[in-house]
């Protein structure tokens, strides 16, 4: 079997954040949904200081993606500002659902980026050998 790349890994934390991001705004239950939104600021925070140390610094230094990680680097503070905002925000303040709705609006524009033909994800796996993506994902599945 063959072993797992930082890409792998990393998209999968997308679609798990996608499921966590359904059923908490699903949710009618105030505990819940704090527990599920929890579930998300710890996911978003470890991914994105992830992508920010190890990714985005290499794709920076390419002329042909730097732009891209720059704009990638900007969306991640908006997530960032979007996690302390409705950390912030009571459960069961009214705008809490749409500040939720808002944060995963920017997280599946954010991924849809990431992962799309010709996007960051393929990006980084034409600049880095293949050994050091699957390092990378040993890393990354330790820090979690």
């Amino acid at each position: 079997m063959a072993k797992q790349t930082i890409i792998t890994v990393l998209k999968k934390d997308h679609d798990e954040v996608s499921a966590l991001f359904e059923r908490a705004m699903s949710s009618k239950d105030e505990t819940r949904r704090s527990d599920l939104f929890a579930k998300i600021n710890d996911a978003l925070t470890v991914h994105t200081a992830f992508e920010e140390e190890h990714l985005y610094p290499v794709l920076a230094q390419k002329k042909d993606t730097r732009e891209d990680t720059l704009e990638a680097i900007e969306e991640h503070a908006v997530v960032k500002q979007l996690l302390e905002d409705i950390s912030n925000t009571p459960v069961g303040d009214e705008r809490w659902k749409a500040k939720l709705t808002v944060l995963a609006e920017n997280v599946r524009h954010h991924v849809k980026e990431e992962e799309e033909k010709g996007g960051l994800f393929d990006d980084f796996k034409e600049a880095v050998e293949e050994e050091d993506l699957v390092r990378l994902a040993e890393e990354y599945l330790a820090t979690k």
